[in-house]
């Protein structure tokens, strides 16, 4: 079994996510794989361009459990339903419905201004400073909707009740029909640092059942 993590939206593989989960897994002599989503660069990033990368990253890595963080974990949803290979998923504030997630943040004037300069500057935790990032990633972004997620695939759900990126009652719906994925309220935000080591705590026993 090899093991995933696909940070989130203007987030990278440095985040403080991404080194607890690589720490966590490397206690158990287990290598966390952590693709940098932004690659090739930010600027000409869309959800169909990170599909493709994370796919190639399935096939080659064989059966796989994956952790998610907001749009990362749009992406292990989606993904989900293509590969057999995955069998398990944690997400962290997922990201269900990512584009009126991403259009609430932006008043009528940027929006516009976006769309017709084709470039919109947005702070990239990542990198401590803005980045421009293409229209053309909310075109894409538009073609994907709500994430459907019709597969029985068990997963964990985390997320914050103080979450003001995506709001908590966004996973409560999604996974009141779907009894496969386990739902978790933590006094959290969007970020969930504050919570990581409860969240591990839960965690554990699904991503690695021999260590119990």
């Amino acid at each position: 079994m090899r093991y995933i993590y696909l940070h989130g939206w203007c987030s990278g593989t440095q985040s403080a996510k991404a080194r607890f989960f690589s720490h966590r897994f490397a206690e158990y002599r287990h290598e966390l794989l952590a693709p940098d989503l932004n690659f090739p660069d930010f600027q000409t990033l869309t959800l169909s361009r990170q599909l493709r990368q994370v796919s190639d990253l399935i096939e080659e890595a064989g059966e796989v459990m994956i952790i998610g963080a907001s749009m990362g974990a749009m992406l292990a949803l989606i993904l989900a339903e293509s590969y057999q290979q995955i069998k398990g998923l944690v997400l962290l504030a997922p990201g269900i419905i990512f584009y009126p997630q991403a259009m609430q943040f932006l008043t009528e004037a940027q929006h516009a201004q976006w769309q017709k300069t084709g470039y919109l500057p947005l702070m990239h935790h990542a990198y401590g400073e803005k980045r421009l990032l293409h229209y053309d990633f909310l075109r894409d972004l538009q073609d994907f909707g709500e994430v459907e997620f019709r597969c029985p695939l068990p997963g964990l759900v985390f997320h914050g009740l103080a979450d003001d990126a995506v709001p908590f009652e966004h996973s409560k719906t999604f996974c009141a029909i779907r009894p496969h994925l386990k739902l978790y309220p933590l006094e959290s935000d969007h970020g969930l640092v504050n919570v990581l080591d409860g969240i591990w705590l839960r965690a554990k026993p699904f991503l690695l059942p021999e260590s119990t």
